[in-house]
């Protein structure tokens, strides 16, 4: 039996109580809510931790979570606790190498869930994506946070950033941003440009002018490219008839295949429920003492590039 506590606020555990009693093997043994200030003293220490972290041997950090304590999660990583996070949660660079040294010594599982590589959509797609030359990617978003864009930019790009190196798999050489103004004086558009050293290029636009509800990822290939809808959960392969010229990488819009010569495949997507998934690897992950999927050096790969990418940004832009 495992010991689990979640970080989350009180309107969240029913629906944890919910979720972890479909598993046997764990045991819900609290919650503590970092975004509750009753919880603090008044030095801004959290109060109830060690009576916390005495009950579990693992916890779950909700995604809805607003504040984070460092010093709490060191505290959980040098206490021995294993630990799931429902999303890109930690956006710090220099935290984040920290946490991975204190992971080596303590040997735990710190297994990132939620995240786009683990949705359906995206494992069918995954294995048909050999040596992309290009992706690009359109995200529809609402207008840009005022007051807290560090959050918001990272939260907004994690996901997307996580899944073009899985599927490019080689090292960043260059990352480019500029905002781009049409009715107001913040971006309405923000694009970024990645180039790996293996040739590739991920090219991203995020913003409210995309289609809303929009969040479309084009990988092209050397004869085929995929047209894979995060959001409708969609796969389409569109490859050249026999006689067709090589693929012109110039496209810019979604074009019919046949108006190009292509052959359009419905790839199939099967569903599965991705957030128990996550908590059934991540029991597997303890037990066996296996690495997850997605951990802490993919969400420090993370936070480096979307820290580069406002670097860029505020060269044409002061965010307020």
């Amino acid at each position: 039996m495992i010991k689990t506590g979640v970080i989350a606020s009180r309107r969240r555990m029913d629906h944890y109580q919910q979720t972890l009693g479909a598993f046997s093997v764990l045991d819900l043994a609290g919650y503590l809510d970092t975004d509750d200030k009753a919880n603090y003293d008044a030095y801004g220490n959290l109060l109830y931790v060690n009576d916390f972290m005495a009950r579990i041997d693992a916890v779950i950090v909700d995604r809805y979570t607003g504040y984070i304590p460092d010093a709490l999660v060191k505290q959980l990583l040098r206490s021995g606790k294993h630990v799931l996070a429902d999303g890109f949660l930690l956006s710090d660079p220099n935290m984040l190498q920290e946490l991975l040294d204190l992971n080596q010594e303590a040997r735990v599982v710190f297994q990132v869930a939620g995240s786009a590589y683990a949705k359906p959509v995206f494992q069918a797609a995954l294995p048909l994506l050999h040596e992309p030359q290009l992706i690009k990617l359109e995200k529809y978003t609402p207008s840009l946070a005022v007051g807290n864009f560090d959050r918001w930019l990272h939260f907004t790009m994690s996901n997307e950033l996580d899944m073009a190196l899985r599927v490019i798999r080689s090292d960043v050489k260059s990352v480019k941003a500029k905002p781009v103004f049409m009715f107001s004086n913040h971006p309405d558009l923000i694009n970024v440009h990645l180039e790996f050293h293996n040739g590739s290029v991920f090219q991203m636009s995020f913003g409210r002018i995309p289609s809303e509800d929009a969040c479309v990822m084009r990988v092209y290939s050397r004869d085929r490219f995929y047209r894979i809808d995060l959001d409708r959960s969609s796969i389409k392969e569109c490859r050249l008839k026999e006689g067709e010229q090589q693929l012109d990488f110039a496209l810019d819009e979604w074009v019919h295949p046949a108006v190009k010569g292509f052959e359009e495949l419905e790839r199939p997507v099967v569903w599965f429920d991705p957030w128990k998934a996550e908590i059934r690897a991540f029991v597997e992950h303890i037990s066996l003492d296996r690495k997850p999927a997605t951990g802490l050096e993919e969400m420090h790969h993370v936070a480096v590039l979307v820290r580069e990418v406002k670097h860029q940004l505020s060269r044409n832009y002061v965010f307020e």
